[in-house]
């Protein structure tokens, strides 16, 4: 099981986050973690006439809006933290300073300033050192997918890195008594136009390995939940999550510089752009 220690959760006081916020103790409460929540307020383009005063109203409006949260749930003063500046870079800098292990946040599917919310959940996803939990919110500031999750899909690439990506599944699948649902791509299909045959042989290779991984992780999960495929990573994911009604995605992103972990991390933000599902993006 991995324990997360110190939970950041990044909130929107304009936004209805009050179930980020429940789920984030519960969480905090499961992981016998401390939970900080950190709101952050953009700057606004200075060209703008009386940006000045606007810009000030509006901190005021969110300073009020969390001294009203920290009443309401009893937080202490340093645990709800408000900031200035682009969203994503002021998280991800209040998590280092926090040395947080987790953040989670809320990723909207929505036009308008649902884009710029879903840009700050893609840039806290591309950033961060640590793992990312993205909830999914639908267009009337509601979650997508109800709780508790019925069925998760574990994504993993045959590497001897997975353990951490499994472990967060397996406590994930655990907690929620959900289904888990386990995927591979094989990605690497280059030369099929040479060697149509080469897909079979991948694909067979693949389906040996996963099934010595699955053995050796002794992870639970029924046979006919075991799927290895040949295509796009992102899709045959997104596919998977959609036919199963997945509620949760698990996948791994690398923080170290190397052509596999730009495809991994590729992979995460185009999953996490595309999923109906909450995404949880494990960190190498």
């Amino acid at each position: 099981m991995k324990n997360y220690h110190h939970l950041l959760l990044a909130i929107d006081v304009y936004e209805n986050d009050e179930f980020l916020i429940q789920e984030a103790l519960k969480l905090a409460k499961h992981h016998h973690g401390k939970l900080s929540i950190v709101h952050v307020v953009p700057h606004l383009v200075s060209s703008v006439p009386y940006a000045y005063d606007f810009q000030n109203a509006v901190l005021e409006h969110a300073q009020k809006a969390l001294i009203d949260l920290k009443a309401k749930y009893g937080f202490a003063d340093d645990q709800v933290v408000m900031r200035e500046g682009r969203p994503a870079d002021e998280v991800i800098q209040l998590a280092k300073e926090l040395k947080a292990d987790l953040i989670l946040c809320g990723s909207h599917g929505k036009h308008g300033l649902g884009l710029l919310l879903g840009s700050t959940a893609n840039g806290i996803l591309h950033l961060s050192p640590v793992d990312v939990l993205t909830i999914r919110i639908d267009k009337e500031g509601s979650r997508l997918k109800e709780l508790p999750y019925q069925d998760i899909v574990l994504a993993v690439e045959l590497h001897d890195d997975n353990q951490p990506i499994i472990q967060v599944a397996t406590d994930l699948a655990d907690y929620f008594k959900a289904e888990l649902h386990v995927i591979h791509v094989v990605s690497d299909v280059s030369a099929l136009g040479y060697y149509p045959a080469i897909e079979i042989d991948l694909k067979g290779n693949a389906e040996a390995e996963l099934k010595e991984l699955i053995q050796h992780a002794k992870l639970k999960v029924k046979p006919e939940h075991v799927h290895v495929k040949v295509g796009f990573p992102k899709q045959e994911i997104l596919d998977l999550a959609k036919s199963v009604n997945a509620g949760l995605v698990v996948l791994g992103s690398h923080g170290r510089k190397a052509l596999a972990s730009a495809i991994l991390g590729s992979t995460s933000n185009a999953v996490l752009h595309g999923a109906k599902a909450d995404v949880m993006v494990v960190r190498l």
